[in-house]
């Protein structure tokens, strides 16, 4: 029996100290994951300025003018609106909700400017 006693002993020692091992590492782990998942939260922020502001750009000149490609490339945000939605959203009911808003709100913005971007009826 105390063979057996001594496996089991060396054993649960053995796991404990490969458990310490990893827990340490594990650490490392996180904090270098930490640190990537900052770096990709400023870049994907970045990103998201830099379309934000050339979604801007078309709606504050062209389409205000009533162009009508810009009502066309105005259609183009819901790619990554959708894509945030399939992405981040199905993951999370709070952000699937703000991103529902996003989802729903261009199209019916969009659809309602249609009468303002079609000539004018002639006179009867």
């Amino acid at each position: 029996m105390p063979i057996l006693g001594l496996a089991l002993g060396h054993g649960l020692a053995s796991t404990l100290g490969h458990a310490a091992r990893w827990a340490g590492a594990g650490l490392l782990i996180a904090t270098g994951t930490a640190s990537y998942i900052s770096v990709l939260e400023r870049g994907y922020a970045l990103h998201e300025l830099t379309f934000a502001l050339l979604f801007l750009l078309i709606l504050a000149i062209p389409f205000r003018r009533r162009q009508r490609w810009a009502w066309w490339a105005a259609w183009i945000p819901m790619i990554g609106n959708l894509g945030y939605t399939f992405t981040f959203g199905i993951h999370d009911h709070a952000i699937l909700t703000c991103s529902l808003i996003a989802d729903i709100a261009l199209p019916a913005l969009l659809l309602a400017h249609i009468p303002a971007l079609l000539p004018p009826s002639p006179p009867p």
